[in-house]
């Protein structure tokens, strides 16, 4: 399925527990991965951090400058944007300094 939809340019697929279920969601589009965020969590991100989640959804992991490059935006930004999905419980981090990654939590 991972591979599907990288080569669609899809977002990944999610797979949740949900007592006594697993539950697996595909995303038709970037936009229904952002539309699938909880009401409240999707308010409070920027359209700026909008347009960055529905592109970090199609990443496996990422690092700070694949986002700043992807996004076009200054390095400070990327690290706040991501700073604030880690806050949100939306990514992540792992490891540290050059070797941090970012990946999707799950839900």
């Amino acid at each position: 399925m991972r591979t599907g939809a990288e080569k669609l340019g899809l977002p990944l697929p999610r797979y949740t527990w949900d007592d006594p279920y697993l539950v697996l969601t595909i995303f038709r589009n970037p936009e229904a991965a952002a539309r699938a965020l909880k009401s409240d969590v999707l308010t409070s991100l920027s359209k700026a951090e909008q347009k960055g989640w529905q592109w970090i959804v199609m990443q496996d992991s990422i690092t700070a400058q694949e986002y700043t490059n992807a996004m076009g935006i200054p390095k400070r930004t990327a690290l706040n944007h991501l700073k604030h999905f880690t806050e949100l419980d939306l990514i992540q981090r792992t490891g540290s300094g050059p070797a941090t990654r970012y990946k999707v939590s799950s839900p």
